[in-house]
């Protein structure tokens, strides 16, 4: 990762799926059994079109897309039930995630967690790699009218820190999070996984490898 430019950030917020925990090959594990019951098989468009959104907005999409005949509701919670039974048998953090949650505690940088993920899942995958109290500032998609890519979810994690949205970097993995970032005028540094790697990603003001490489800039630039 290379940056050129000091950002005089006064908070960071994270993205939590692909970024802080390994979940996106599970997600995609989930909806493929979710949507065995109506004979569709996830297709690789599909995921790529999914990453980043709410659960509803990925539910109303297939349904859309394959004419299920199922609610929105059916699928959120066909779906959920199958991503809680995955996470808890086998959910792991992304490299570097510990490291550089503990060193936002370490140097008291006001942080908070911004997913589209809904609160109970959240915080049953921050519990189950470890990171259970690591962000006292939660946004979930079932607290903002909008879902990435639709700026709601930073700009409230922004209001909730007490910080103006120019001033606060975001960490994403995925276009649709990198769009909000960017929608919602805030820094962002693009933290790409296998799942999104390949994917067209807006503008960024940086891009890494892994948590890791984010955490040594932080550090230099502390």
């Amino acid at each position: 990762m290379a940056l050129s430019l000091h950002l005089p950030i006064a908070a960071i917020i994270c993205d939590m799926d692909g970024l802080l925990i390994d979940s996106e090959g599970l997600s995609t594990d989930a909806w493929r059994m979710t949507l065995a019951r109506y004979g569709v098989a996830l297709q690789a468009e599909d995921i790529a079109a999914m990453f980043g959104l709410r659960i509803d907005e990925d539910a109303a999409f297939l349904i859309d897309r394959y004419h299920l005949a199922a609610t929105v509701a059916d699928l959120v919670e066909a779906k959920n039930t199958n991503m809680l039974a995955l996470v808890r048998g086998g959910l792991q953090p992304m490299p570097g995630a510990r490291d550089l949650v503990a060193w936002f505690a370490a140097q008291r940088i006001p942080h908070a967690l911004a997913t589209s993920g809904l609160a109970e899942y959240a915080a049953v995958c921050l519990a189950a790699v470890g990171l259970g109290d690591a962000f006292p500032i939660r946004v979930t998609g079932d607290q903002v009218p909008r879902g990435k890519p639709a700026p709601d979810i930073f700009l409230e994690a922004a209001r909730r820190l007490g910080s103006e949205p120019a001033r606060c970097l975001v960490l994403e993995d995925a276009p649709n999070g990198v769009a909000a970032a960017v929608a919602a005028q805030m820094p962002v540094i693009a933290v790409p996984n296998a799942h999104t790697a390949h994917l067209a990603f807006p503008p960024v003001t940086a891009r890494a490898t892994t948590l890791a490489d984010v955490s040594a800039w932080l550090h230099m630039d502390a």
